[in-house]
């Protein structure tokens, strides 16, 4: 790599001084609901997600994630992006036509993840909607009673309640069944989101511009 290279990218390493992962186990880490090890998590916990996510945001930013690791010593992570300086086209510096009054939206983004949540809420509040971010099911389900938001995307892996059970409460009660609500989750299970009147259903990761499209397009039924 030139120092040219080398100047295009930031990378990251993070390692501990754990127990550290047998290298067979390493391959499939990043699998979702895997860990490395059974009695490790049974000693430790985890839902087994974590780095599933990770690597995927990883990867969207077109990104690698590295791993070395020595058992009973510990595990090294190494976290790679490309530095990239976005030039601005023509068509781009021009000021888009608003289709709806952003200023005047309501949304409530119900996820658990807080790093996840900051992140689709920088890209909600950056595109200039008012943003409400949860991370209880009941909780939510209480405000999108009282302030009636204008679109709701909801992660149904929630800590107190069943998310889909949230959903179905949802779009059984009278003064919230008009809400079009968007599932965003790492777990595919469109069927079970459009019975239950998903509006929409993304995959995470989610590129910016897929996400806040799908918030404009899903508005602009309403």
């Amino acid at each position: 790599m030139t120092d040219e290279d080398r100047t295009k990218k930031i990378e990251v390493q993070i390692a501990d001084t754990g127990i550290g992962i047998r290298p067979e186990l390493i391959p499939t880490m990043f699998e979702k609901f895997r860990q490395g090890d059974g009695s490790a998590t049974r000693e430790y916990g985890g839902t087994g997600i974590g780095l599933t996510i990770v690597k995927s945001f990883i990867q969207m930013l077109g990104g690698t994630v590295d791993v070395k690791s020595v058992v009973a010593k510990g595990s090294q992570f190494t976290i790679t992006i490309p530095h990239l300086e976005v030039e601005k086209t023509e068509s781009e510096e021009k000021p888009e036509v608003a289709l709806i009054n952003k200023e005047n939206i309501l949304v409530v983004l119900i996820e658990a993840d807080a790093h996840i949540a900051r992140l689709f809420k920088t890209y909600l509040v950056q595109d200039g909607y008012n943003v409400l971010a949860l991370s209880s099911g009941k909780e939510a389900l209480d405000e999108i009673t009282r302030l009636n938001p204008n679109i709701i995307c909801l992660n149904p892996i929630l800590p107190d309640i069943n998310g889909w059970e949230l959903l179905k409460k949802i779009k059984s009660h009278e003064s919230s069944l008009h809400i079009p609500t968007i599932i965003v989750t790492v777990v595919d299970n469109r069927a079970r989101g459009k019975k239950l009147g998903a509006a929409d259903y993304l995959i995470m990761p989610v590129q910016r511009n897929v996400f806040l499209k799908a918030i404009q397009k899903n508005l602009s039924r309403t």
